[in-house]
């Protein structure tokens, strides 16, 4: 089977598994599981994106934003609802990481260019 068959394969083992996770959550009424487990599954679909779209695309880039902001709502509404501390630490962890990722995304190429105007 070549690549692109075993990305598909792959892909879609990894959708049925966070599905049959999700449906696990709610049979056991736990909103903790069910909010991270929702956005589990809505993180899947940039990964999805990424082998079927040009990386340059805008289309690309607005809709993992827009997962990127439903998976965070939905751990944010998933706090809001249980009060659970996990939920509050990974809201912590997921906003660090964007802002770093967007410091990082307006500092590296300005360190580039100053390194290669040294040069």
């Amino acid at each position: 089977m070549h690549e692109g068959g075993r990305f598909r394969l792959q892909t879609i083992a990894l959708l049925i598994l966070r599905l049959l996770w999700l449906v696990r959550g709610f049979i056991d009424d736990d909103v903790v599981d069910i909010a991270v487990r929702t956005s589990l599954l809505f993180s899947v679909v940039p990964i999805v994106l990424t082998n079927y779209i040009v990386s340059s695309s805008r289309v690309k880039r607005y809709l993992e934003v827009v997962f990127l902001a439903a998976s965070l709502g939905i751990v944010v509404y998933g706090y809001l609802l249980s009060g659970a501390l996990m939920l509050m630490v990974s809201i912590a962890l997921i906003l660090t990481f964007l802002a770093s990722a967007f410091i990082l995304s307006y500092l590296l190429p300005k360190i580039r260019r100053e390194n290669s105007a040294r040069k």
